[in-house]
């Protein structure tokens, strides 16, 4: 997966955000690439809204394939 620093918003990315930070290498005491961009309080609004529809079918599956769903991703 190649970081774009961009908000992961459903199936669509996002970069609305003004305010951008980097990550650190230690190591080498550098800052990294990309920039990643903060999230603004509507792509928030969007990333909740999102999770929480998703959460809506996700609670309807059986036991046996919310298991299946959470050993897939662990």
């Amino acid at each position: 997966m190649q970081l774009t620093g961009r908000n992961y918003l459903g199936s669509k990315t996002s970069a609305e955000g003004r305010t951008a930070f980097r990550g650190m290498d230690p190591s080498k005491n550098v800052e990294l690439e990309p920039p990643f961009h903060e999230a603004t309080p509507d792509e928030v609004d969007t990333a909740m809204n999102l999770a929480n529809r998703a959460f809506e079918l996700y609670r309807q599956k059986p036991a046996k394939d919310r298991a299946a769903f959470l050993n897939a991703i662990a």
